[in-house]
């Protein structure tokens, strides 16, 4: 079996359960995701210097972030737009 196959296969058969993809419920390596998280890292030591925690109430599909202005953006499954920035 190649690599990622069975957990393809697993995908797969999710999507053809009645109702298709639920919102909120999305196979990940075995794992329901219900929210994303944004972190800030420093990048000389790694340490944390920022987490959104449970702000963002759904998680990114197939979108990604952007920053512009000073702020970082980023939208979810939901069509929520969150924008992130420093005071």
């Amino acid at each position: 079996m190649e690599p990622g196959a069975e957990r393809d296969a697993a995908w797969l058969t999710s999507q053809n359960e009645p109702g298709g993809q639920v919102p909120g419920r999305r196979y990940s390596g075995g794992r329901d995701v219900t929210h994303a998280v944004l972190y800030a890292l420093d990048a000389e030591t790694g340490k944390e210097l920022y987490s959104s925690k449970e702000l963002i109430d759904s998680w990114n599909h197939y979108g990604g972030i952007a920053l512009a202005g000073g702020r970082i953006y980023l939208t979810t499954y939901h069509g929520r737009v969150f924008a992130f920035g420093s005071k």
